[in-house]
């Protein structure tokens, strides 16, 4: 594979994490108010998408990869995203339960 498309792919995956982290500071002030209820559940679906997307462009990076320590490094980044997903979902459902 080419060096120009790794460089493509990995900004990709970069902006993907960018727009996650976006989402999840949206939906931490969103969620300070108990009225936000509609916008979080569509940000909440914005997220559960782009996380998807998210972990599709991770994968094609690993698919594209030569590099054990860019294979190293993408898997320590795409575990900490995973945790941190699982992590907000737990925070989402309790609101969720709260809020009814």
């Amino acid at each position: 594979m080419s060096t120009s498309t790794s460089d493509h792919l990995t900004r990709v995956r970069a902006g993907y994490f960018g727009q996650l982290t976006k989402i999840y500071g949206q939906l931490e002030e969103q969620m300070l108010s108990r009225e936000n209820s509609e916008t979080i559940k569509e940000l909440y679906g914005t997220l559960k998408e782009l996380f998807v997307t998210f972990k599709q462009s991770y994968m094609d990076c690993l698919d594209n990869c030569q590099s054990a320590d860019k294979i190293e490094s993408y898997e320590q980044s795409v575990c900490a995203c995973k945790e941190n997903f699982k992590e907000f979902q737990e925070r989402y459902i309790k609101w969720t339960t709260d809020v009814i």
